[in-house]
């Protein structure tokens, strides 16, 4: 049968992951991705509240709500980017590492 070995040789000195292994690193990330939505969730609550005075005034001047949405998501949005090119590369530094 001529193509590629059933099992391709790992490179000298590398071991073979643990059976299981992946399964475990996929609900550990799932639990991180799940703290890390509900932080986020938390801290933009907080943010919103904090400015409830601020979205006040600015509805007393005249601004729409969609105005005031628009602004709050304009934020948001360049938070999220800001973070998210922040882990990216803290996560290639990190794998770099390994």
């Amino acid at each position: 049968m001529a193509g590629r070995p059933a099992a391709e040789p790992l490179a000298p000195g590398r071991r073979r992951p643990a059976p299981g292994s992946r399964r475990g690193g996929c609900v550990f990330a799932g639990i991180a991705l799940l703290v890390a939505a509900l932080s986020i969730h938390n801290a933009s609550a907080v943010i919103a509240a904090q400015r409830a005075r601020e979205s006040a005034l600015l509805r007393a001047v005249g601004a729409s709500r969609r105005q005031i949405f628009a602004g709050h998501l304009g934020e948001a949005a360049a938070l999220g980017l800001v973070a998210s090119v922040a882990g990216v590369a803290a996560g290639y530094g990190m794998a770099a590492g390994l």
